[in-house]
């Protein structure tokens, strides 16, 4: 099967020089003979074959005779290698489509090759703090927008402290607007990351102003101050610029109540197995970091599909 492999080689070569496309046509011609059971008339395989053995017998007398006895089964291994490599690259690129990495939804902090930088696969991580199965999380009290018996429900699981669910927030509103008259329902959890300045206070106050009918502004303020999430200053202005009574602002802030939501929405993340921030459950579906808005189309629509 070695005029297999010639065909796809010198087939490429062909593009830039001619004399590859003679090798290139005679390689598929013996190939086409192969599969239908003929032999190959043209010896292009025994050519193939002496020629690459000729060469290592100059360096590598006992490799080269190994090679040349078992020269079709080598030929086969490659032929193996190949199509694995194939279908890794056809996976990687349908998951880069799909998930914005290499790896699936499951594991996008991996490296893949089409995105080195990793910069559609960052986030804010912690290590892994459930070990029991998988718990998809569900709506619940949480902040939401959408009808409740949408057809799909998309859970954010995010940190006003961290860069990445910052960075994700553009996404977040032009998917609200786009599927703003289709069952769609967006769903926001708390989860903070203990080593960003800041972020459990935060949570405290978006809780606290969602308590006060206000937590979507409160989301848009934070989002657009989180450079000073551990400054007193920035929640005593945020009361102002939203109008809520300072006393109860930070009288809920200060309260176990609000400190145990938080903590309920924590334990939910971690039971739904969240290792950073921000993380999205799209139905049973699961998609880490900011990733570009077709990623999540692609679900979503899918989904709506069904």
């Amino acid at each position: 099967m070695i005029c297999f492999l010639a065909m796809i080689i010198f087939g490429i070569l062909g593009i830039f020089s001619a004399k590859y496309r003679i090798i290139a046509k005679e390689a598929t011609d013996c190939v086409f003979r192969r599969l239908t059971l003929r032999k190959c008339e043209s010896g292009l395989d025994k050519r193939l074959k002496n020629q690459i053995s000729g060469k290592l017998a100059k360096k590598k007398p006992k490799l080269a005779k190994f090679l040349y006895k078992y020269f079709e089964a080598f030929s086969w291994a490659l032929i193996i290698l190949l199509v694995w490599s194939l279908v890794s690259l056809g996976t990687g690129l349908y998951n880069y489509a799909t998930y914005g990495n290499c790896n699936g939804p499951q594991n996008s902090n991996d490296f893949c090759i089409f995105d080195p930088s990793g910069s559609n696969s960052q986030y804010s991580g912690i290590a892994p703090q459930f070990e029991g199965k998988k718990i998809i999380p569900s709506v619940g009290q949480a902040p939401s927008l959408g009808p409740q018996d949408a057809k799909v429900t998309i859970i954010e699981f995010g940190c006003f402290s961290c860069p990445y669910t910052k960075n994700a927030e553009a996404t977040v509103q032009q998917l609200i607007k786009k599927y703003e008259n289709e069952s769609v329902k967006f769903v926001f959890k708390a989860y903070p990351i203990p080593s960003h300045p800041g972020s459990g206070v935060v949570a405290l106050a978006a809780e606290c102003a969602y308590q006060s009918e206000k937590y979507f502004e409160a989301r848009e303020y934070l989002f657009n101050n989180n450079y000073a999430l551990n400054e007193y200053l920035t929640y005593e202005t945020l009361a102002n610029t939203l109008e809520l009574n300072s006393t109860e602002f930070f009288d809920c802030m200060n309260s176990n109540q609000a400190k145990d939501i938080i903590l309920q929405s924590i334990d939910e993340g971690n039971k739904a197995h969240v290792y950073g921030t921000p993380t999205f459950f799209i139905n049973n579906e699961t998609i880490i970091g900011p990733k570009n808005v077709a990623v999540f189309e692609n679900i979503i629509n899918k989904e709506l599909a069904k």
